[in-house]
């Protein structure tokens, strides 16, 4: 092959409608760092890790397509392909363990069990994969024996962040708590699904470029947790919780804006009731329900407060 013929190779690599989901992916990292700067300091180091994880992710999988004609000197970037692919889910699970009060080390230990078997697989060779083969516009593995390591280790980390998020919904008390485990099960769930889709469809053998739905669902993701995963953005989680329409958050801003849409027949002062009774009702939740606490955060006295309560109930 000439250098004509290697350019015109390398052109049609980057225009493949293959190499173009992943590129755009990598791009849209960046944008999302670009986004972020300003809360580099504030941000969880899990998320970076998965961050990384991504970028690495994205990068050996436009690798990959390379050596389509070749997938034997393909093997060692796809298994560094998977390697990333497993670092980025269990730093998923290490955000949501830490975001469910997890304490940090136990955190850090399940993560850490979790990924030794998975890196021993991967670069032992003959253990995760045999080899690896052409699928026309990829490198995709030949699975050894030990490629169940993989798929399950996988599976757990998708599916254990939901459950345990869910959980720490429904059982604590601690009101930002609540809302930052509500915006990461947002954040997290899109992602697992499709990737338990593309596990179940790898299972079966169904031929599948998962690239598109995982790159979106991703970015989503990343978007969703940069902006929010600071300890000063607290008021970013309350505004990406009033757009989903089953939160508590979304039905007092509804409240607010059809108090305002009426104001042509409701008077100033039933507007103003209006506001200040889901004030009321949002100070006393996210102070857990003690009174004296949500009286002292609204800057008024405990029995100012009762007596309010008690002219709404009437």
């Amino acid at each position: 092959m000439d250098t004509r013929d290697g350019l015109m190779s390398m052109t049609d690599y980057l225009l493949t409608p293959y190499v173009i989901p992943s590129a755009t992916a990598l791009l849209l990292k960046v944008a999302v760092l670009w986004i972020a700067r300003r809360s580099f300091r504030q941000i969880s180091l899990w998320l970076w890790a998965t961050m990384v994880a991504l970028v690495g992710l994205n990068i050996f999988e436009i690798t990959s397509f390379l050596y389509v004609d070749r997938p034997t000197d393909g093997v060692f970037y796809m298994s560094l392909y998977y390697f990333f692919g497993v670092v980025a889910a269990l730093s998923i699970l290490g955000l949501a363990l830490e975001v469910t009060d997890c304490p940090n080390n136990v955190g850090v230990a399940i993560v850490v069990v979790m990924a030794i078997p998975c890196v021993v697989a991967i670069f032992t060779p003959g253990a995760a994969f045999v080899g690896a083969r052409s699928i026309g516009y990829s490198v995709t593995r030949i699975p050894g024996d030990f490629y169940w390591v993989l798929q399950i280790t996988l599976f757990v980390a998708a599916m254990t962040p939901i459950v345990l998020l869910i959980r720490f919904i429904s059982t604590t008390a601690n009101w930002y708590a609540k809302r930052r485990a509500m915006v990461m099960l947002l954040a997290t769930g899109p992602v697992a699904l499709v990737a338990l889709g593309l596990l179940l469809a790898m299972q079966i053998g169904y031929a599948v470029n998962g690239a598109v739905f995982m790159s979106l669902a991703v970015n989503i993701m990343l978007v969703v947790l940069f902006l929010t995963e600071s300890i000063v953005n607290t008021e970013k989680v309350l505004r990406i919780l009033s757009l989903i329409p089953a939160t508590q958050e979304y039905r007092a801003v509804n409240h607010i804006k059809d108090a305002m849409l009426a104001s042509d027949t409701t008077g100033l002062k039933m507007a103003s009731a209006t506001f200040e009774r889901i004030y009321i009702k949002e100070a006393i939740e996210r102070c857990g329900g003690n009174k004296t606490k949500a009286a002292q955060a609204l800057g008024i006295g405990r029995a100012t407060l009762i007596r309010k309560m008690k002219e709404e109930e009437s």
